[in-house]
């Protein structure tokens, strides 16, 4: 949810709630697997999900390089079918012959990461439902498009110490349909009604209410095309290899020809900024080594590359038809919208409201892993030390 779209007309509730309730504008970790670092509360050198990771070899049986011999298209296709059938590809539009040099990590795309007994740790550190206890706590991931009806009567039962619901499809319409201004201020009225309706159970039953989004949303006005700019350089597919999101893209190098030419033709796409893996520090992303990456560059806000590896023209179609969310896209398969993982961006920064007057908030802005020591401190519960965060809130008013 994009602060800047709040406002009296289309958010009331939620727009009140920020003069009532104490509140906190929240920036979050460069990268798009926020779920990890929300319930760590630690970044992701310490949880280890940072998107994809460069394995350490490669096969190169003769299996493997006959496959690597057919069309890209025709190895993409059989792996988003496959994926359609029984979700064992994550990234499937990826090629076999970059796809099987990557460790994936990301767990959005995880079937398995939409349940509470799969989410209690993440790299070895307990996450904030793991300190709590599968018991005593429940994560509800939503793709509803009508919460009110469908969702609220799931939430604020009181039944549990902590409920956690995320709720998708918020994000999902706007990917597709920031580009329609009226149809996206419908959207946010209908959420603005959820919250009200879930604050309401809430206070019925006597739980407190914690709403946060880490991030806003920007309509794409432009898009790169970084698979066309390699194809221009003229360097040879086992010299280099890459992964390539909405907003970022990450290289690894096995030649120097390579290196230098890419890195220089990185620096020079516009609208964009270039970082290698050890700039990367300045964004809590302290890695011991380019294993996630050894050149990095992310688009600023407007502007998104494509094609990028989650686009696949069959995957797009099958997707188009199946979900009216996203029914766009079979006009025309860029996304509409996208937030910059670049924090001194406006798109890149969330917020958290507690809907408790007896509050009020330590500072100003915080990260995504201040979000589970805060939770566990108005649970009553220890913070691990493995977090990184610190809790938010305190009793006392504004």
């Amino acid at each position: 949810m994009d602060l800047r779209r709040v406002d009296q007309a289309n958010t009331s509730f939620i727009f009140n709630s920020l003069k009532s309730y104490p509140w906190v504008r929240m920036s979050s970790p460069t990268g798009t697997d926020s779920l990890p670092t929300l319930l760590t509360g630690a970044f992701p050198p310490e949880h280890g999900f940072f998107g994809i990771k460069l394995k350490p070899g490669s096969s190169r049986a003769l299996t493997t390089r006959l496959i690597d011999k057919l069309p890209d298209i025709f190895t993409t296709t059989v792996q988003c079918i496959f994926h359609l059938f029984n979700g064992s590809y994550d990234l499937p539009a990826i090629p076999p012959k970059r796809r099987r040099n990557f460790e994936i990590l990301r767990t959005i795309q995880n079937k398995e990461y939409k349940k509470t007994e799969n989410l209690l740790q993440f790299g070895g550190l307990k996450s904030l439902l793991g300190v709590i206890g599968i018991e005593n706590c429940c994560y509800l991931y939503s793709r509803t498009s009508n919460p009110v009806e469908e969702l609220v009567h799931k939430v604020g039962t009181g039944k549990h110490n902590l409920e956690v619901v995320h709720l998708y499809s918020f994000d999902l319409l706007q990917r597709w349909n920031l580009d329609k201004v009226e149809k996206i201020e419908l959207v946010y009225e209908c959420f603005d009604i959820f919250v009200r309706a879930v604050y309401e159970k809430c206070k019925s039953n006597k739980v407190t209410l914690l709403l946060f989004s880490d991030h806003g949303y920007d309509q794409i006005q432009g898009y790169i095309d970084l698979k066309q700019e390699l194809r221009e350089l003229d360097l040879a597919e086992d010299e280099y290899t890459y992964f390539i999101e909405l907003s970022m893209a990450r290289f690894w190098f096995f030649s120097e020809r390579a290196r230098n030419r890419i890195v220089r033709m990185l620096r020079e796409i516009p609208n964009s900024r270039f970082f290698s893996w050890k700039d990367l520090q300045q964004f809590n992303l302290s890695f011991d080594d380019a294993q996630y990456g050894e050149a990095f560059i992310m688009s600023y806000p407007g502007f998104a590359f494509f094609p990028h590896d989650f686009h696949h023209p069959i995957a797009n179609l099958f997707l188009g038809i199946a979900d009216p969310k996203q029914r766009p896209r079979l006009f025309n398969p860029r996304h509409r919208g996208d937030h910059s993982l670049l924090p001194d961006f406006e798109s890149a920064k969330g917020f958290m409201i507690l809907f408790d007057s007896d509050y009020k908030p330590c500072k100003e802005e915080i990260d995504l892993v201040d979000v589970s020591p805060t939770i566990l401190e108005l649970l009553g519960t220890e913070i691990p030390p493995a977090m990184n965060g610190s809790s938010v809130f305190k009793l006392g008013k504004a």
